[in-house]
């Protein structure tokens, strides 16, 4: 996994800015930080994997502390009745990692690469929807989800 900090200090309307946010990814109850989840692809073929890469951005006019979330992953894979069923556990280090300050309109980018491995082994076959979760000083924000379809 690799992370991408990006600024996107651009003279931006605020009405055009939470727009294109509410149609791209969830807010947080104070509308603080929008989070969004992007796919390489609509579909998992196994052995194969798929590419997420999770976005926070700073919707607000102060910094916002974000906190990485490397393991484990910022995201969630559900089942089409809205239960967790990935990814697979793994032990994580008990490092403190410090939190990441975001500006006004900075992102942070948190990227993954799934396998299709799920909490008790390899997902079958089906649709599953992917969700991007990043943790803030206030809150659990997550991303809308997108629709993820795995063959075997």
């Amino acid at each position: 996994m690799r992370c991408v900090l990006r600024s996107f200090r651009q003279a931006v309307f605020p009405a055009v800015l939470a727009s294109s946010v509410a149609c791209d990814g969830g807010t947080d109850v104070f509308h603080l930080v929008g989070v969004s989840v992007a796919l390489s692809s609509d579909s998992l073929i196994a052995p194969g994997s798929v590419a997420i890469r999770v976005t926070a951005t700073n919707l607000s006019w102060q910094d916002v502390l974000v906190v990485p979330s490397h393991c484990p992953e910022a995201f969630v894979v559900l089942d089409r009745d809205g239960r967790t069923v990935g990814p697979a556990p793994k032990l994580c280090a008990l490092v403190g990692i410090p939190p990441i300050a975001l500006a006004p309109n900075e992102s942070y980018e948190f990227h993954h690469d799934w396998d299709g491995q799920g909490l008790d082994g390899p997902l079958p076959s089906g649709e599953y929807f992917v969700v991007g979760k990043v943790r803030t000083k206030l809150a659990l924000v997550t991303s809308r989800p997108r629709p993820l379809r795995v063959a075997r």
